[in-house]
């Protein structure tokens, strides 16, 4: 058959698929936690300061960037405790970003406070008398302490932030790197959630083994993978079980994953480009 005249089919497959592979699960959730702890930390010093004095060096920042700081942790609790997806990734690092832009702002205040010796007051707070039965002493010292740990405890969340900021650039570098499907398939050969031929059927037949038949499902297709890219191009399978990837040699009817053992007679060719 003339090659030249044939015509070809494209498929793809997304990159998402490799992501519950590659992602730093236990990394992630250790910063979580941290995040978690930093969180209720910097509440509790913005409480001190308060109580302290209500109005001379308090902005509450520590009660307004609550809701951020505690959405973006809880967000990249999910990426751990649930299934992993690209789209929850997403989401979350949009959280982080946003958490990072207000604990900006919140160290902002505290080099402030800490610049006018905690004596900066804002709109309404000026034209009334300090809240504070401390002495002068006393009073500064406190100050002192609730939000210069305010301060410290906000930039170590922001380097948190950062951290998961850059795992999430570094796996998703790497899924895109190892996504190997460079390559279309002519359409007399392409086969798409359809059953394998059966090249040797006059010769052949085939059973599943009653060890795996548990572990069969004709529903779920095997994604078969190519590349013409010359330091890769060997054909690959995607076990649609365990997301396991290992060299696809066609042989037989069905198609069995190393890892898991998951079999099935249905294949889905992808492309990418």
């Amino acid at each position: 058959m003339n090659t030249t005249n044939v015509k070809r089919k494209v498929y793809r497959v997304p990159s998402s698929i490799y992501w519950e592979r590659y992602w730093y699960s236990w990394p992630v959730g250790i910063l979580a936690t941290f995040q978690l702890i930093m969180t209720f930390t910097i509440v509790g010093m913005e409480i001190g300061n308060t109580v302290v004095d209500l109005f001379r060096a308090n902005i509450f920042a520590g009660f307004w960037s609550f809701p951020f700081m505690i959405s973006a942790t809880l967000a990249t609790y999910t990426c751990v405790c649930a299934k992993n997806t690209l789209t929850k990734a997403m989401i979350t690092l949009f959280l982080q970003i946003i958490s990072i832009l207000v604990m900006l702002v919140v160290i902002g205040f505290s080099i402030a406070f800490i610049a006018t010796n905690f004596t900066l007051c804002f709109g309404y707070q000026c034209s009334q008398t300090s809240s504070t039965s401390y002495s002068s002493s006393t009073y500064t010292i406190l100050k002192r302490a609730f939000i210069s740990c305010e301060l410290v405890f906000s930039i170590i969340y922001i380097m948190l932030s950062i951290i998961y900021v850059i795992l999430f650039i570094k796996c998703y570098n790497k899924i895109s790197s190892i996504h190997p499907i460079v390559h279309s398939l002519p359409v007399q050969s392409a086969i798409s959630n359809k059953k394998l031929s059966n090249l040797s059927q006059s010769s052949q037949s085939w059973s599943l083994s009653p060890s795996s038949n548990n572990r069969s499902n004709i529903n779920e297709p095997v994604r078969i993978i190519s590349s013409t890219n010359i330091l890769y191009n060997v054909a690959q399978k995607v076990c649609p079980n365990c997301k396991y990837v290992s060299p696809y040699i066609p042989q037989g009817n069905t198609i069995e994953c190393p890892k898991c053992g998951y079999q099935s007679n249905l294949v889905e060719h992808a492309q990418q480009w």
